[in-house]
């Protein structure tokens, strides 16, 4: 038992130990569940069976370097559990200097869990454990315990979200959470109980985690378990809408507006943002001016959004699905290549849509996209906006946790929310000043009628990243020649390297900057911007310049007028 208790002590340091290091530059670990966990495991394991093995092999080092050889052996031993752990360690001057700064704080943390008894003495340890705490110390100790109520409580969440991964019972998964955190609890309180010498250490600690359990169990069923305060969404479907019945089992609202019968021009598909986010009705009203160039254009609800219907499980939206979807609008509309105009997040599928099927995108009109892959380097800007604070602030706990759910267990996220329900949400809570300039505010457009659902954008964002091992498609689109026109603005809150990563993807392209304009360029530049469009369709000159320069053309906001 003694053992096990010192293992488990072994990896609480090394977790912590672990969770400093990552503050250097070059020492980095996943964001996965447990991932902290899983890496200091390891590296105990590691310390206790090839430790002793390489100290016996580097010992004439260690002697010439008076000790210092080890800390390369904690390196190595970083290393050796970067191998097979989602530790990432930026080479081996890392690993040296994160050895170092883990030993120093190794034998000052053990030589203090020893002296509480929380560490069993060693033979040759020339101290003895505090029998009699001083008051510092009991002051400590306490904020330790509540660091440690902390602690099991963010534990305990990840149990929740693990569990909701192999079950969508709510009951299990809060049944789960509610043990981890009273064992956790339990054996903290224990220790600070040991710190403090007391007698009735067991009455302390089960007192201490049942109270503390008991508070958790009545907030949860208070602030998590309330219903969310939504309306009812009534929409009304405009009479131009029309569905299709895809092979893929989607069940698509679209809107055509079609060019004249003799035309052979391919046509033009308008792929909306969100990617949770409906045709509006401002876009169909700005979109249909191109049939009269003659050709046949559509735009359409992809699947869960506006009027296409839901599919029955969260986990069946992605990328995958819309690009599949996509395709099979293509083939039931008969056409052999198309020309995607993608607004926002439809930019990404048009971008997936033409590395998967190349020879099927004759041109692409890339509307203030968004990144096709995120690698942490672009943020979101929302200061030039008619809405600062962005498009959708989540405060209610039972929506947080729903979509905090997403990830993990989607299942159990619907359990807890319902499509239905969340859709209701975001329309409702949905600013749609985020779409125009500041000055603007009475250009933005109405969401009367729009079904916004919300965990089709997070499923979508999802698996477009490498939380869900999703795949970066730059490297299938190397060298691709498809003639692009890319539009930004000078209110869009995309950061401005989103466009430079598309020029550098895209080749053939040409970029076009427009003033007192938001992410939807056609609300309050919409002559400019089909001017463009028509020219780039029509293969004739631009009647505007493009934009050559790398660098951003959007005025700085100085942090004052933020």
């Amino acid at each position: 038992m003694n053992q096990f208790r010192n293992f488990v002590i072994r990896v609480s340091i090394a977790y912590i130990v672990l969770g400093l290091i990552a503050l250097l530059p070059g020492i980095r670990y996943g964001d996965g569940l447990f991932a902290l966990w899983a890496i200091a495991i390891v590296f105990v394991i590691f310390s206790a069976v090839l430790r002793p093995l390489f100290l016996a092999i580097a010992l004439p080092f260690i002697i010439a370097t008076a000790g210092l050889f080890i800390f390369v052996i904690d390196g190595l031993l970083l290393l050796f559990t970067a191998l097979v752990t989602s530790l990432d360690v930026a080479g081996f001057g890392w690993a040296l200097l994160a050895a170092f700064g883990m030993s120093i704080t190794n034998i000052y943390m053990e030589n203090a869990f020893k002296r509480l008894g929380w560490l069993d003495l060693e033979e040759d340890d020339e101290f003895t454990r505090i029998e009699s705490p001083s008051t510092l110390l009991r002051i400590l100790l306490m904020v330790v315990l509540l660091a440690g109520i902390t602690f099991s409580g963010a534990m305990a969440a990840q149990v929740v979200l693990a569990l909701s991964i192999v079950t969508p019972s709510l009951q299990l998964i809060g049944a789960g959470g509610v043990v981890t955190f009273f064992a956790l609890t339990l054996g903290i309180a224990w220790l600070v109980a040991s710190g403090l010498s007391m007698q009735r250490r067991a009455i302390f600690s089960g007192l201490v985690a049942a109270s503390c359990t008991v508070i958790v169990i009545v907030a949860s069923r208070v602030i998590l378990f309330q219903p969310l305060n939504v309306e009812p969404l009534s929409l009304e479907r405009p009479p131009n809408v029309q569905f299709w019945e895809l092979p893929t089992g989607s069940r698509i609202a679209y809107t055509e507006f079609l060019g004249p019968a003799d035309n052979l021009n391919p046509p033009v598909i308008v792929l909306h943002g969100g990617p949770g986010f409906p045709i509006l009705e401002a876009d169909r009203d700005f979109y249909m001016q191109f049939a009269a160039d003659g050709f046949d254009v559509y735009l359409y609800d992809q699947v869960g959004t506006g009027f296409s219907e839901k599919l029955d499980t969260l986990s069946a939206y992605g990328v995958e699905r819309n690009i599949a979807d996509l395709d099979a609008i293509r083939a039931e509309i008969g056409a052999d290549d198309l020309i995607l105009i993608g607004q926002g997040a439809g930019s990404e599928l048009a971008a997936r849509y033409t590395a998967e099927f190349p020879e099927r995108v004759s041109k692409i009109v890339f509307h203030s996209p968004t990144a096709l892959w995120e690698d942490e380097t672009f943020f979101v800007d929302y200061t030039r906006t008619a809405s600062p604070i962005g498009p959708l602030t989540v405060f209610e706990p039972r929506a947080l946790l729903a979509i905090g759910l997403t990830t993990f267990g989607p299942n159990a996220a619907q359990r807890l929310v319902t499509q239905e329900t969340m859709i209701a949400y975001a329309q409702q809570r949905y600013a749609p000043g985020v779409f125009v300039c500041a000055d603007d505010a009475e250009q933005a457009p109405s969401l009367q009628n729009a079904a916004i659902n919300y965990y089709v954008e997070l499923r979508v964002e999802l698996t477009t990243s490498d939380l869900l091992d999703g795949t970066d498609p730059r490297p299938q689109l190397a060298n691709n020649l498809t003639p692009v026109i890319i539009l930004t603005s000078e209110c869009d809150y995309v950061a401005w390297e989103v466009i430079e990563q598309y020029r550098q993807t895209f080749l053939n392209n040409r970029v076009f900057y427009f003033q007192d304009a938001g992410h939807l360029i056609h609300l309050t530049q919409g002559d400019a911007m089909a001017g463009v469009i028509e020219a780039f369709l029509l293969e004739e000159d631009y009647p505007m310049v493009p934009y050559e320069s790398s660098s951003s053309p959007r005025p700085i906001i100085p942090l004052a007028d933020q």
